[in-house]
């Protein structure tokens, strides 16, 4: 895409992502006609923005949770010249 692409992008996207999520497919097929790379590449982006919302609105404590990150035992490990142990 070459600069005046990215600006069409760009003002699309503006109008679009405000309206109710209910219009916006039509609103956005409105806004790009023909153009199915401009529909494609305005989709995906707002696709992005409202994952990212979903994200950002999500609580970090759940979302914590919700990570299976392996169990480690520390216990008579060396952290520097710290030595750590069980209780």
């Amino acid at each position: 895409m070459n600069n005046a692409d990215w600006e069409t992008v760009k003002e699309v996207f503006g109008l679009v992502i405000d309206e109710p999520v209910e219009t916006r497919d039509k609103l956005l097929r409105q806004r790009c006609g023909d153009d199915e790379a401009l529909y494609a590449e305005v989709h995906s982006l707002i696709v992005a923005s409202t994952e990212s919302d979903n994200i950002i609105e999500s609580n970090a404590i759940d979302l914590a949770a919700k990570i299976d990150l392996p169990k480690v035992d520390y216990a008579d490990r060396h952290l520097g010249i710290t030595e750590l142990s069980a209780r």
